[in-house]
């Protein structure tokens, strides 16, 4: 399963399914453990329907275990198709299987009611369901005052009272008053990407982002060095970013946005210096700024912190060029020889050459345009000589003509 998720093929969902057929020589406890895994795998890839079909089975075979229960609710609950009917058969499964008195069937009321005033036609009918789960809620917390989900489902109840904010302040203080809920919920060990998303964007809303990096420093996956950790942190930032380009005029609240995320960017390279995905992030940021000699700087520290790594040097060159600056891109340029390991010279130099060959065209060198467009095709030459069965660099000499 591990290998087919990471492979990312384009059958991976019927891949994935094949996994729970045939399982009749595994001992029951075995081929929950394999249904279990593969609903959760299904459900991230956004396979619902699956998903439910996967738990339903793991719900059969085992029918006291709650996990596949909550789960078939928390599906139920974000399904689009969803009737009265089949969340009140899902909340019923975990009363029956946990008994009158547990904890997550109050949960599951709790939910219920919530869902309900969603479907409400009146505003009398949804406050009397909000009164009802907010008190379902304080006995709850007053038995499980360490349960993450107690804050969480605090947080969707006011933030359904969003909409009665008296006013932009009073909407600020809500907005706060939601983070804090969330910042709550991680403390208690909820550290899920979705809800350290949400706290992300709450603290944002609240003008908090400065909380941001110490808030991500509690989540281990975030505080980590490693490409895992990156790809967490854009996606996380990638809601804030969405439909923002260098070629679209930033509104006022856009630019507001991005200045939130620079801020946190720019703690994570401080806290970070070597590791060049989030110095890149925060050039992209700064470029969309329009502070492309603050992107530079950037760009240039990264250097400094690893030498030898060709990508930085390419990104600056690539930076310098599509500004316009020729010269200094150039200058760049004339410093892979000596910087970069004879192994990788090359192809650095290849890409720094198209790059620069672009840009002269672009500003009307021609003359540097025609030079570097032969420094590249040389560079590629070398670089295929040296590996000659490496279709790669053949496909990137394709890209570049």
């Amino acid at each position: 399963m591990r290998f087919l998720a990471a492979r990312k093929a384009p059958d991976l969902k019927d891949s994935l399914i094949a996994l729970t057929k045939g399982d009749e020589k595994l001992t029951v406890e075995q081929r929950i453990t394999v249904l279990d895994a593969v609903a959760e795998s299904l459900a991230a890839l956004g396979e619902q329907a699956a998903a439910v079909a996967a738990w339903t089975r793991h719900a059969e075979l085992a029918p006291n275990d709650l996990h596949p229960r909550v789960r078939l609710l928390e599906m139920t609950l974000t399904s689009p198709n969803k009737t009265d009917a089949d969340v009140e058969k899902a909340v019923a499964e975990i009363r029956r299987a946990e008994g009158p008195e547990g904890s997550l069937g109050r949960y599951a009321d709790i939910e219920l009611r919530l869902w309900k005033v969603g479907r409400a036609g009146d505003d009398a009918e949804k406050s009397r369901l909000r009164n009802e789960a907010r008190t379902q809620l304080a006995e709850l917390r007053s038995r499980r005052p360490d349960w993450a989900i107690v804050p969480l489902l605090t947080a969707k109840l006011e933030e359904q009272e969003l909409g009665q904010a008296k006013d932009d302040a009073d909407r600020k203080r809500r907005l706060s008053r939601l983070a804090d809920l969330y910042r709550q919920a991680i403390d208690l060990g909820r550290r899920d990407l979705p809800v350290v998303q949400k706290a992300t964007e709450l603290l944002m809303q609240a003008d908090r982002t400065s909380e941001v990096a110490a808030l991500w420093s509690k989540v281990p996956r975030l505080n980590a060095e490693s490409t895992d950790s990156n790809a967490a942190e854009r996606t996380i930032l990638g809601k804030v970013l969405e439909a923002k380009s260098a070629d679209k005029a930033v509104g006022a609240d856009d630019a507001q946005a991005l200045d939130d995320v620079v801020a946190i960017v720019r703690e994570r390279v401080a806290a970070r210096p070597k590791d060049f995905a989030e110095a890149h992030t925060l050039a992209q940021l700064l470029i969309w700024r329009k502070k492309p000699e603050e992107a530079e700087d950037v760009i240039r520290r990264a250097i400094i912190a690893v030498p030898d790594d060709p990508n930085r040097r390419i990104v600056l060159v690539q930076l310098l060029a599509a500004g316009g600056q020729i010269d200094k891109a150039e200058q760049a340029a004339a410093q892979l020889e000596r910087a970069i390991p004879a192994d990788r010279l090359p192809l650095a130099m290849a890409d720094c050459a198209g790059l620069i060959a672009q840009g002269a065209g672009a500003t009307g060198r021609e003359d540097q345009k025609a030079k570097w467009f032969a420094v590249a095709k040389t560079s590629f030459a070398k670089a295929q000589a040296a590996d000659p069965k490496q279709f790669s660099i053949k496909r990137r000499y394709i890209d570049f003509l």
